[in-house]
């Protein structure tokens, strides 16, 4: 399959061959929201910020209660200045069960709680 190359290719920082490979599988398999989470994480890795945005958006759409598209998603708006989009973001990862958002909501003084 064309993401466990993309897998690799990300493991070994070639991010932009990384990137094709997940763009032919999710035309393969476009409802897969694992696809779209390491597609956008492969993009903020090459600061690209916005579009790892709209990966991250897709996988919510797909599976609302991601956490890791989440926890990513606001970490890529922390990256483009958007504060206010991130802490929404790692707060919702929070309460899905994101320990790593958990602790980066408290290394902020921010509670997660509702």
């Amino acid at each position: 399959m064309k993401a466990d190359r993309g897998i690799a290719y990300a493991a070994l920082g070639k991010y932009q061959q990384a990137i094709e490979d997940y763009d032919r599988a999710i035309q393969l398999q476009p409802k897969l929201a694992v696809l779209y989470i390491v597609q956008g994480i492969a993009y903020a890795a090459l600061d690209k910020y916005k579009q790892a945005c709209l990966d991250f958006d897709r996988a919510i759409e797909i599976d609302p209660e991601n956490a890791v598209a989440y926890s990513n998603r606001g970490l890529a708006h922390a990256k483009l200045g958007d504060r206010q989009h991130a802490t929404e973001d790692l707060k919702t990862a929070a309460k899905l069960g994101s320990e790593e958002a958990k602790n980066l909501l408290k290394s902020q003084g921010i509670s997660w709680r509702p």
